[in-house]
Parts: structure tokens; C-alpha cells; sequence
């Protein structure tokens, strides 16, 4: 019986500014680029670190960089909504790829905090999505069993590896298709 709803966060709840900064800007997430979201997903480097690298890797300010990133933000606020709606009958928490002094202002900003029971950034958790131990992390800080939970990501990467843990996977693509399928698990009454 599904107790727990898990939510990513960048581009299931709120967009992804970094990808969409790298994206009008002609850069791919590949070089320096990865390297550096990949270090601060996993917690080894801070924020600002992060901002000096995509900076230097762009030939622009650490600062500017950070101005035109915080310039695509922007909330889904159906999802939001939708969110809202599961609360009152499901456990609903946040797994996300972010470091906390990236991911919690944004939560502060848009009073999002308050939608999740639990919220596991992975900078926090020290291991980062699809790596399964993020998953089971998870249930055993609920205490509750993989198959009690529903993971919904834009990712099916980490789709895929929340059900190879037990779990079942939504790969979201918009708040309509995934009211769809939440319909179809009997999560939401039509």
C-alpha cells in the first residue's frame, strides 16, 4: 500500500535554472560544467564554489553567473498545488540532487518547505541520485518499506533506480500527465 509520495525538485517542482541557464547560453553540461554539478550534488564543494567554476568555465563573473541563473527560476505551482492536494493523505518529501545553501533559500523563498515532511537534499545525505542508497536512505529514515513509496523525476535514470530498490517510478513530464498517472495507481480519485 503506498504510504510515501518522494518529489525531485529541479524540473518536477521548480525549474532548473541551471539547466536552462547552460541551455540559452549554448553550453552542454559536459567539462567543467559537470564536474562542477557533480561536486556539489554530492556535497564536496559549497554553492559559491560551484558559481567560481561555472564562472570561470563560462569566461564570465562568479557573480553574474549567479544573477542570470537565479533569473530562470520559476515555480510549477500546479505541481504545487497538486503537492497540497497528497499531503493530507500521503507522507510527501523532497529527494533532491542540490546542495542545502543552493536548494533551502529556494525552498525559504517560495514557502515550499512546509509541502514535505521530509526533505533529503543529497548534499546533506552525502550520496546523490541514481545511486539506490539515496532510496534506501530514505525508508529506513521514514521506516517504512520500498514498495510503500512513489518516486516522481524528470529523470528516468533515477526512475529506474528507485525501482530497482523496490519503489514505484512516475518519470514526470507535466503536472497533467502526472495527475494522469497518479490517477492510475489510485493515489488521486478521479
Amino acid at each position: 500500500m503506498i504510504k510515501v509520495i518522494l518529489f525531485d525538485f529541479f524540473d518536477v517542482i521548480h525549474r532548473d535554472h541551471q539547466k536552462a541557464w547552460l541551455a540559452a547560453n549554448g553550453f552542454k553540461r559536459e567539462g567543467g560544467f559537470a564536474e562542477a554539478s557533480d561536486l556539489l550534488d554530492r556535497g564536496e564543494i559549497n554553492f559559491d564554489e560551484y558559481l567560481e567554476r561555472y564562472g570561470k568555465s563560462s569566461g564570465r563573473p562568479a557573480e553574474t553567473v549567479r544573477q542570470e541563473i537565479n533569473s530562470y527560476s520559476a515555480v510549477d505551482e500546479a505541481v504545487v498545488g497538486l503537492i497540497k492536494e497528497l499531503r493530507s493523505t500521503y507522507i510527501t518529501c523532497l529527494v533532491s540532487n542540490a546542495h542545502s545553501n543552493e536548494l533551502r533559500p529556494i525552498l525559504e523563498r517560495y514557502d515550499l518547505h512546509e509541502l514535505f515532511n521530509e526533505i533529503f537534499i543529497s548534499s546533506e545525505v552525502g550520496i546523490a541520485k541514481p545511486d539506490p542508497r539515496i532510496f534506501m536512505h530514505v525508508v529506513e529514515k521514514l521506516q517504512v518499506q520500498p514498495e510503500d513509496c512513489v518516486f516522481i523525476d524528470d529523470n528516468p535514470v533515477n526512475i529506474q533506480a528507485a525501482q530497482e530498490v523496490g519503489m514505484q517510478g512516475i518519470v514526470f513530464k507535466s503536472d497533467e500527465d502526472l495527475r494522469n498517472e497518479l490517477l492510475k495507481l489510485g493515489i488521486l480519485k478521479a
